[in-house]
């Protein structure tokens, strides 16, 4: 299994741009865009942390008859079913984390990670921040 730094390395800015809207609807706007490419351009300038906790990246499509489909990313231990919540975890745990592709290509895998790695900001401060208020 290739580690999410592995990934990353492998995809240009120019092909996530243009992924994120198609899976994200309301990603389109160019200054929400704009701070996805600060985030991609930081990962690209840290590095990851040796993965101790074999933790497994998980990206799903959930289905649900009530709402629309929806796509979700969670962490898991390498030989267990149990599903963190993976979205507070620092970029350097992140970068370090294995990823089950599940069949998926790497620009969707760094779309999906891109967004949930930012649920709580766009830089690690505000993350922190969001999850101390929790």
């Amino acid at each position: 299994m290739k580690a999410l730094i592995e990934f990353l390395n492998m995809v240009k800015w120019e092909s996530v741009e243009g992924r994120l809207p198609e899976l994200y609807p309301d990603m389109k706007e160019a200054t929400v865009l704009s701070k996805y490419n600060y985030v991609f351009n930081q990962l690209l300038t840290i590095s990851s942390e040796e993965n101790t906790e074999e933790l497994v990246i998980q990206i799903y499509e959930v289905t649900d008859v009530s709402e629309d489909n929806y796509w979700a990313v969670s962490g898991r231990k390498r030989n267990d079913s149990i599903k963190y919540n993976i979205s507070f975890d620092s970029w350097e745990k992140w970068l370090g984390y294995w990823v089950d592709d599940g069949g998926l290509d790497q620009v969707d895998i760094i779309a999906h990670c891109l967004y949930e790695m930012t649920w709580g900001g766009f830089s690690q401060e505000e993350i922190r921040n969001k999850y101390n208020q929790l």
